[in-house]
């Protein structure tokens, strides 16, 4: 047998055993495939129950540095936060971002997903989603005294993704694959003694925002969001409305004289309430805020499944103020009339709000804010806005109906 024959020999037997481990790769990958989809369709449907289970074991472990005479610099309620970060309604032109270190990189996790380049990726490949990436602010350090000040970094919306959303998709698979039945995890994600370690992860700011509307109707209404199941976070929950990330370049924060998380709640309000994209309408980022709309800080803390910084803030809507109507004529095709602005033009504002989900209205009394704390579609965010409110509720309604600019 000469040299040609028995190459051709071992290439006609490797062939099978090249496609046979071709095969079994792409099999394999497509198990991976199938268990990220089902372990994404359990974080959806299941997103409270993770959450619950998270919470309970930053409570274990407050409760575990009590018994070893421990003060706790964290707090548990339905977000893990620091007692000095709640307060009375603050006129968000109160709220100060300070520059820091610029552009922030981080540790990469160790990757169990089913495509390289990271969860943003797989997400898109596999799941379709629609997201798009840009600046986001991270937080470097806060503190809460007479003024809320907040030290900033900037890193971006799919670093964030990458690393912070991806925790929450953990929180999932560490049940479903390490621990079958999902009992006996040993903590959260991220430890509650590192939560504050600024330099773990990009601690994006989410600004989840309380809508309240008075002189409308009967009285004093508040809105509740159900999220659709097109979104990148938070699919299928109740939540606050609006919300979105801060997104503020290093270099547009200046000497604090601008009024950031107000103009991000305003963004918002053009993109969810009457559904115009900040991608298709740039202006949004620069709108001046009318004299019916006013912005409050309420309180803040970290998420338990993706660990970001989630402020509650409240926006106070004046429904008889005389600049509302032309303000909401700018984005919406609604017909209004003269006068305060109506229930039943409230309601076509509502319809045509955006693809990211459903917005109803429900006065804004204990009854309502008590029912939607047991709620177990709610995000934490939601439930905690809903704790404050059952706390500060007469404080709140003074807020609102004396609700004034500042200096004013």
């Amino acid at each position: 047998m000469d040299f040609i024959d028995l190459f051709q020999l071992l290439v006609v037997g490797l062939i099978p055993v090249v496609i046979a481990v071709l095969e079994y790769r792409e099999n394999r990958l497509q198990r991976r495939v199938e268990e990220f989809r089902i372990n994404h369709r359990d974080l959806s449907r299941n997103r409270f129950e993770y959450s619950e289970a998270n919470l309970e074991s930053y409570r274990r472990e407050v409760g575990s540095q009590v018994e070893r005479g421990i003060q706790p610099e964290l707090c548990v309620d339905y977000l893990i936060h620091s007692g000095d970060w709640c307060v009375a309604p603050v006129p968000t032109d109160r709220v100060r971002l300070h520059g820091t270190d610029g552009r922030v990189t981080y540790p990469g996790p160790r990757s169990v997903l089913p495509y390289r380049g990271g969860y943003t990726y797989n997400v898109k490949r596999i799941l379709g989603k629609s997201m798009f990436n840009g600046t986001m602010t991270v937080i470097r350090d806060v503190s809460v005294g007479d003024s809320v000040d907040i030290y900033v970094g900037e890193s971006d919306y799919y670093t964030y993704y990458d690393l912070c959303e991806y925790r929450a998709y953990r929180t999932v698979y560490d049940d479903v694959v390490r621990l079958p039945g999902g009992t006996g995890r040993a903590g959260p994600v991220v430890p509650l003694d590192r939560l504050t370690d600024w330099d773990s992860r990009p601690v994006g700011i989410g600004v989840c925002t309380l809508t309240v509307l008075h002189n409308i109707g009967d009285g004093t209404l508040f809105c509740v969001h159900h999220r659709s199941d097109r979104l990148a976070e938070a699919m299928n929950t109740t939540s606050l409305v609006p919300a979105g990330s801060l997104q503020i370049a290093l270099d547009e924060i200046g000497d604090g004289g601008v009024d950031h998380i107000g103009k991000t709640i305003l963004r918002e309000f053009v993109e969810e309430f009457l559904n115009c994209p900040e991608i298709e309408y740039p202006e949004s980022f620069d709108l001046d805020m009318p004299d019916s709309m006013r912005t409050y800080y309420l309180t803040m803390g970290f998420d338990p499944l993706n660990t970001k910084m989630e402020m509650v803030t409240m926006l106070v809507i004046d429904c008889a103020g005389e600049d509302l109507k032309p303000f909401l004529s700018r984005f919406s095709d609604v017909g209004f009339g003269d006068g305060p602005l109506t229930m039943d033009e409230l309601s076509a504002v509502l319809a045509a709000s955006s693809y990211e989900g459903d917005i109803e209205v429900r006065p804004f009394d204990m009854e309502y804010v008590l029912r939607h704390m047991r709620d177990r579609k709610a995000m934490p965010v939601f439930r905690e806005a809903m704790r404050y409110v059952s706390e500060h509720h007469a404080e709140m309604m003074d807020t609102v109906r004396g609700s004034r600019r500042i200096g004013s």
